[in-house]
């Protein structure tokens, strides 16, 4: 997971002053710093009872994953190890379900893995 584009503040010890990495001194050493997005892409991806990658050309900054509103099963999402059963899952999807994630991390796959054969999702990533 990551930041968002919109800034991060730093208070130390309860002081009401942000600080930046160059003004921590020996309490922390820090970098902050944004990169705004630079496009989007998607597409639908049909899903059966084997895992499937979402991939994504670039460095994502979010990704959103709905399921077709024609789904007739489930649609769980996780590791390379999810299965149609749900087993090892970070959620679930029914038809017409969404999520979004913030995922900065191009070598952190997603995989997507349904209840029955021929389902879709639809993939979105802020690149």
């Amino acid at each position: 997971m990551g930041f968002s584009n919109r800034g991060v503040l730093i208070f130390i010890e309860d002081e009401q002053t942000p600080v930046t990495g160059s003004e921590v001194g020996s309490k922390v050493a820090l970098d902050v710093f944004s990169v705004e997005p630079t496009g989007i892409e998607g597409a639908p991806v049909t899903v059966g009872t084997t895992a499937v990658a979402l991939t994504f050309t670039g460095v994502t900054r979010a990704i959103g994953i709905q399921a077709s509103t024609d789904n007739s099963g489930t649609v769980w999402f996780g590791p390379a190890t999810v299965d149609n059963t749900g087993a090892n899952a970070y959620g679930e999807l029914v038809a017409g379900q969404a999520v979004s994630i913030e995922l900065d991390d191009a070598s952190a796959a997603l995989y997507v893995c349904a209840s029955a054969a021929a389902q879709k999702v639809y993939k979105v990533a802020v690149t």
